[in-house]
């Protein structure tokens, strides 16, 4: 299991939780059953990659919780290479909709090309640009396709 040693991450984690509850098994949620916003089949990938046994995801710990939120969604949406507010607001768009559309959003808000790849020229934008209008932009573009899905 990865180390979970990144300050920014331990103080964003709960903030996702606090939003992600407790064990949910909803019919009409295409999501599935779901323990602290770890959907059964994330729980079964997860587990599956770590060469552990499949287990219902009533059973999830804190301590696997946290990695499957480090590995699957803060790094995949680079949030390690975010400055603090932006990081929060892209974690929090990779667990409810992808890391992928979480880059593409980012880099939409910091006006660089929207192709969902974290390179060079997404992070000298994010560098660059000034926080409190990439945050508005980056709230507002994600209302937007929150809009469209409802």
């Amino acid at each position: 299991m990865q180390n979970i040693t990144s300050p920014a991450f331990g103080a964003s984690l709960p903030f996702i939780l606090r939003w992600e509850g407790g064990f949910v098994d909803d019919p009409d949620d295409r999501g599935g059953r779901t323990n602290k916003g770890v959907t059964q089949n994330v729980y079964h990938a997860w587990r599956a990659d770590q060469g552990l046994p499949q287990q219902d995801v009533q059973q999830i710990n804190d301590q696997e919780v946290a990695a499957i939120y480090l590995q699957r969604y803060w790094l995949p949406a680079k949030c390690d290479m975010l400055r603090s507010k932006l990081d929060l607001a892209a974690f929090d768009t990779a667990v409810n909709m992808g890391p992928n559309r979480a880059i593409k959003i980012l880099q939409e808000a910091v006006d660089s090309p929207a192709d969902g790849v974290f390179g060079p020229a997404t992070k000298a934008a994010c560098d660059r640009c000034d926080l409190g209008e990439a945050m508005i932009n980056y709230c507002d573009v994600r209302e937007g396709l929150y809009r469209t899905f409802a």
